[in-house]
């Protein structure tokens, strides 16, 4: 078939936007992970059919028996929507063929060698350029440098000869999810929307709008992309001034939880960012380096950024340093020590130790020649330096047992009274109980 017998009209797109506005679309979303997921049961929920594509089949095949793999994914409601019809999963690209729009949420990383890493998106997009035969509406969710939905993306979709707001439409439109947060789900969160033309940007704009969520459009791709890694990096940059002010305050011997107590009181020009161990999770480290080799491409220099790299990088480090001294200044040599970490995930709430400093604190005390134990009631094993570790009870004897009790991820409904009460010794970078 060329190029010239499966070109669209501009009727054709006036007709992808009137299924879309009738709920006459098929929706396909390929990558079923923590943002994918709730992506596409927003889709069935509000009644398009929807088909999800998974390079897992573990993962397609739970979600076809209606059991959501993901925490924060209703498997309640996921099995209403796959019981009455209207969302399955599949490890077949065939299912792009048949859909009408199709969203891709693979994650994407930072290379060893220093760059990103975009490999999975552009399988993912190759997958969809071989079948895109009748106009389509193609939207980028993963996060990417700015810039990579124009000079990346779209040359692969372009490449059988098709082109952009006449054969197809393609637009970014970032994911703004905050794992392990009931308060903001899929559907509650502003989704902003940029497309390489006017018509990419308000038929992307028509479905999110059809999903019940809210839409900002901003006048290109580049716009929305900058946005989503500035937003990260903010995040990020004001996490390292904190992880300093934690610095400082140690070396003053006063809490750093109090300073941030009393400067939250001022009604204007304050946000409060919290100190830790690092700062963990996939998304808020990756966006960063996303700003900074933006920048340097543009030969901007990205110097708070870098900075707050350099601060964050080095937390964990610093950390298992400060245990490893803690513990053998206390014991003077005479036998190994153990220490119970309490946390093991990236953040709060979840049970994703992708990205978490806690594994990397952990195997950084385990090489120092300490025993390692772990309490994570959202984390059952761990795997650290090839050892498999199972969560431990947090009991009185279990903190009791441990020559150092640190605190590396403050879920609630810890009894951190108890590890007060009981503890020979808490470090607690998290600033929860100190």
């Amino acid at each position: 078939m060329t190029a010239t017998s499966i070109q669209a009209s501009a009727t054709d797109l006036e007709h992808l936007d009137f299924r879309l506005a009738t709920g006459e679309a098929q929706v396909c979303v390929i990558g079923l992970g923590t943002v994918g997921l709730p992506q596409l049961l927003a889709a069935a929920e509000a009644s398009f059919a929807a088909v999800g594509v998974d390079i897992d089949s573990t993962i397609a095949d739970e979600i076809n028996r209606g059991v959501s793999p993901w925490e924060d994914t209703d498997s309640e409601r996921l099995q209403q929507m796959v019981g009455c019809g209207r969302l399955k999963a599949t490890t077949d690209f065939d299912a792009v063929s048949d859909s009408d729009c199709v969203v891709v949420c693979v994650p994407t990383s930072w290379s060893l060698e220093g760059r990103p890493d975009l490999s999975a998106v552009i399988s993912a997009v190759e997958e969809i350029g071989r079948r895109l035969r009748s106009p389509k509406l193609v939207v980028l969710e993963s996060t990417v440098p700015p810039g990579s939905t124009r000079r990346v993306i779209l040359p692969l979709l372009e490449s059988g000869g098709l082109e952009v707001g006449s054969d197809f439409c393609l637009a970014f439109a970032p994911e703004r999810l905050d794992p392990g947060n009931k308060s903001f789900s899929t559907v509650d969160i502003t989704k902003v929307v940029g497309g390489i033309t006017p018509t990419c940007t308000a038929l992307a704009a028509c479905l999110y709008a059809e999903l019940g969520i809210e839409v900002h459009t901003v006048s290109s791709p580049e716009v929305a992309e900058i946005t989503k890694v500035f937003e990260n990096t903010f995040r990020f940059v004001n996490i390292g001034l904190a992880n300093e002010l934690a610095e400082v305050c140690g070396s003053l011997g006063i809490s750093p939880r109090e300073v941030l107590d009393a400067a939250g009181t001022k009604p204007f020009g304050f946000m409060r960012h919290s100190p830790g161990p690092g700062v963990g999770g996939r998304c808020i480290p990756l966006a960063s380096r996303y700003f900074r080799w933006a920048a340097q491409r543009q030969g901007v220099g990205a110097r708070i950024t870098e900075a707050a790299i350099a601060v964050n990088d080095e937390k964990p480090v610093l950390v298992a340093k400060e245990t490893v001294a803690r513990v053998h200044s206390a014991l003077a040599g005479r036998a190994r020590p153990t220490v119970l970490i309490v946390g093991m995930s990236y953040k709060p709430g979840v049970g994703d130790v992708r990205g978490s400093v806690a594994p990397t604190v952990a195997s950084l005390l385990k090489a120092a020649g300490i025993d390692v134990q772990y309490h994570d009631p959202f984390v059952p094993t761990v795997a650290i330096n090839g050892e498999r570790l199972a969560s431990l009870p947090l009991t009185e004897d279990s903190i009791r047992s441990a020559d150092c009790t640190l605190i590396l991820c403050p879920h609630n409904g810890i009894d951190y009274e108890a590890i007060r009460k009981h503890s020979r010794c808490v470090l607690d970078p998290t600033n929860t109980v100190s």
